[in-house]
């Protein structure tokens, strides 16, 4: 729509594909680089759920989207297979997330560096078990959290070969204490 650039999805998705998305963070072995573990009902493998969301892009650099899931542990929308063992701690309610941020390229040495940078919020409307009081649930939990991804040096010589490529990654997030036993967290990486 003119130079604006909208995108959307709908059906039984990976959020983690779209949110918090850090590009270095993809090849660590643990998960907790690619996305805030203060995040916890994160819609993600190896548990999507049915959801949609929508992203829209005013200008080339920058970008906004919001998404909605029904996340929980008696989801079982497409579980073709049998019912999955479910990792869920919410009972009943939607995961809810909006994310803004910014994709660049510098250049440098002859190189074109690409760089990344992310702030979200989200929020589960269902209950959740309380950390420390067995029993007790609170009803909603939520957070923020950001991100920094930056290519240090890249090359691009190989034919046969993906591009190699060295980078840098910054996030952190904040929970709601009352729900997450992680409710504060910063993490870096090369």
């Amino acid at each position: 729509l003119g130079d604006v650039k909208f995108r959307g999805k709908a059906g039984k998705i990976d959020s983690n594909l779209d949110f918090s998305a850090i590009d270095h963070a993809k090849e660590f072995l643990h998960s907790a680089a690619t996305y805030s573990p203060t995040i916890f009902p994160m819609v993600t493998y190896p548990d999507p759920a049915p959801g949609a969301d929508f992203f829209f892009q005013p200008a080339d650099v920058f970008y906004a989207g919001v998404g909605a899931y029904y996340s929980n542990g008696h989801q079982t929308f497409l579980d073709l297979a049998g019912q999955p063992e479910k990792i869920e701690r919410t009972s009943g309610g939607t995961f809810m997330i909006a994310e803004a941020g910014s994709r660049w390229k510098l250049s440098a040495h002859g190189q074109s560096l690409a760089g990344h940078a992310g702030f979200g919020g989200w929020y589960h409307t269902g209950d959740v078990p309380r950390v420390c009081s067995p029993g007790e649930s609170v009803h909603g939990s939520g957070g923020t959290y950001l991100f920094f991804d930056q290519s240090l040096w890249t090359d691009n010589t190989g034919t046969d070969h993906a591009p190699r490529d060295f980078g840098f990654l910054m996030d952190a997030g904040e929970a709601d204490a009352r729900t997450n036993p992680l409710d504060e967290q910063f993490g870096g990486g090369f």
